[in-house]
């Protein structure tokens, strides 16, 4: 797209032709990301709540069987995340025959 950008543009200066192609590549619909399933947006978006909630200043003083709540849930963070993104990888692999 850069190459054509030039071709067409050649009687302008230099500055005025990088500008006029920067411009043209800035309205491009193409995204700078990988696509990213909606699964796992959710994944990734249910660990980052989790994790605030679990850091607020109240967690650390409930006390559960003699260990903060703070201890628990970093504990089920520690086991869950893993073992549920092992499943989605598991099933995404399945479900596309990898």
């Amino acid at each position: 797209m850069l190459d054509a950008c030039y071709l067409k543009n050649s009687n302008l200066t230099s500055y005025e032709l990088r500008f006029k192609c920067h411009l043209q590549l800035a309205s491009c619909p193409m995204s700078n990301f990988f696509p990213m399933p909606s699964g796992d947006r959710w994944f990734l978006l249910t660990i980052i709540v989790f994790s605030i909630i679990s850091f607020l200043p109240w967690m650390q003083e409930i006390q559960i069987s003699g260990m903060a709540l703070f201890g628990w849930m970093m504990a089920a963070l520690m086991i869950l995340s893993p073992a549920i993104a092992l499943i989605r990888l598991i099933r995404h692999r399945v479900s596309n025959n990898l």
